[in-house]
């Protein structure tokens, strides 16, 4: 019988884009030169490509920005997997709006209305509420992390150009 988690993670419910919505916007935050947010359109963007199995394995932190990641799809001859992304993000827009919705009311993501950014909330765990996120689970945060990182380091229309979409 499946673990729930691994249920949960079949199902790739708004829940888990919620919290890896959270981690992508996290690793933006950390990594961006003057500490900002991301704006929201970046999240539909990231939504995409941590929900698809195809493109979360592509993603790895020995890989140094997201010019490597799009490279690796070349060079592996799949690059008909990234000009799909664009329409995968299209498909991907409930799921996005609800994810941020629930991270959102959970008190994840914080709104900056006038700027259209998502804040992600920096949570401190005590020791004895600590709770404990699967492997899987945790290996997906990471990813989300490293794509907000790779991210971070491009203005939205550098980030849309290597990726192939379009706003």
């Amino acid at each position: 019988m499946k673990s729930l988690v691994d249920e949960v993670h079949e199902w790739n419910t708004p829940i888990i884009g919620a919290f890896l919505l959270w981690h992508f916007s996290l690793g933006y935050k950390r990594n961006h030169p003057t500490g900002e947010s991301p704006v929201v359109l970046l999240h539909f963007i990231a939504a995409g490509i941590l929900s698809s199995n195809v493109f979360l394995d592509k993603i790895s932190k020995h890989r140094p920005n997201l010019e490597s990641f799009v490279r690796c799809f070349t060079e592996s001859n799949e690059s008909d997997l990234l000009a799909c992304l664009h329409q995968r993000i299209i498909s991907k827009r409930a799921y996005t709006s609800a994810a941020i919705d629930i991270a959102v009311s959970s008190g994840l993501l914080v709104w900056d209305y006038d700027k259209a950014e998502l804040y992600p909330r920096e949570i401190s765990t005590n020791k004895r509420g600590k709770t404990q996120v699967g492997k899987d689970t945790k290996k997906m945060a990471d990813k989300a992390e490293t794509l907000g990182k790779w991210f971070s380091k491009h203005d939205i229309i550098s980030i849309t150009s290597y990726l192939g979409v379009v706003l």
